[in-house]
């Protein structure tokens, strides 16, 4: 390389990359002002098409949101709010002695954990798109708080290294919370989970491990991305929510059911090996 040019390529504040001209010829003259405001131009223009990509993948990922929301509200409130009206009715008809109160009560309790996810999907929707580095330890660490202090029985321990950040989207952390209520809900009286973080120099891998009595099939469908009628379970909106939010980093989703629990990895790809994401920013 006999001669170069470059200008840095910026999305915002945050720096993807650096356009640049190379030749195995000499110039004989340096580069006048014209062809480094050419330069800076160009990038310009590149970093405007990139913003661009970025906005148009965001809408695409809300729109499918939106119609996922919208399938899980009319397909599973309609159900449930036809059992809740029939209970409703008998009990009118039976005021001395309410019918089949604790199937009234589960059908109620289904109901509100439904719209819990059903407004996680909304919130998750309009989350900011912009990627941002995170420390891995410190986004686990704030998700097992979060879960163990809802659920105080279960017991999660962490393997993290202690320099470990990411360039990825703030849900990120809803994955992981996620996985982590998952197991802490199912795992029985007293559950135990531990999650496991892994980096290597393409990806960040990130192990959610228990002993809880393994993943339903409509929770496996779940977590390879399948919108099926199994979507009528909260917990299926929840695990689909994972393999949502990981699908947008261009990440995969693998599980493994033992009689000893279940472990469930989320691969995170760096960029630039993530194509879904547009930038090239560097994490560690």
């Amino acid at each position: 390389m006999k001669s170069y040019i470059g200008t840095p390529l910026r999305l915002g504040d945050r720096p993807v990359g650096t356009l640049c001209f190379v030749d195995e010829r000499a110039r004989d003259d340096p580069f006048d002002e014209a062809a480094v405001a050419f330069a800076d131009w160009l990038a310009s223009t590149l970093a405007s098409e990139l913003r661009l990509q970025e906005r148009e993948l965001a809408l695409e990922s809300y729109d499918r949101l939106v119609s996922i929301f919208a399938r899980i509200l009319r397909h599973n409130l309609r159900n449930d709010l036809t059992v809740v009206r029939g209970h409703v009715e008998r009990l009118i008809e039976e005021l001395d002695r309410p019918h089949d109160p604790l199937q009234l009560e589960s059908t109620l309790k289904r109901l509100i954990a439904l719209t819990e996810k059903s407004r996680e999907l909304r919130r998750i929707a309009e989350e900011d798109s912009t990627l941002v580095e995170q420390s891995v330890r410190a986004v686990v660490e704030e998700s097992r708080t979060a879960v163990e202090s809802e659920y105080p029985e279960a017991t999660i321990s962490t393997r993290i290294p202690e320099e470990c950040h990411l360039l990825a989207f703030p849900t990120l952390k809803t994955a992981i919370q996620e996985l982590l209520e998952n197991a802490a809900k199912h795992g029985g009286e007293a559950p135990t989970c531990t999650v496991t973080v892994e980096t290597a120099a393409e990806a960040v891998t990130i192990e959610v491990a228990d002993d809880g009595p393994g993943l339903p099939e409509h929770e496996r469908l779940a977590l390879r991305g399948e919108s099926g009628t199994h979507l009528s379970h909260s917990t299926g909106v929840g695990l689909w929510i994972v393999w949502w939010i990981v699908d947008s980093h261009d990440g995969t989703v693998q599980t493994s059911v033992t009689a000893s629990g279940t472990r469930i990895a989320l691969t995170i790809p760096r960029p630039p090996m993530n194509r879904q994401l547009v930038g090239t920013g560097q994490s560690q």
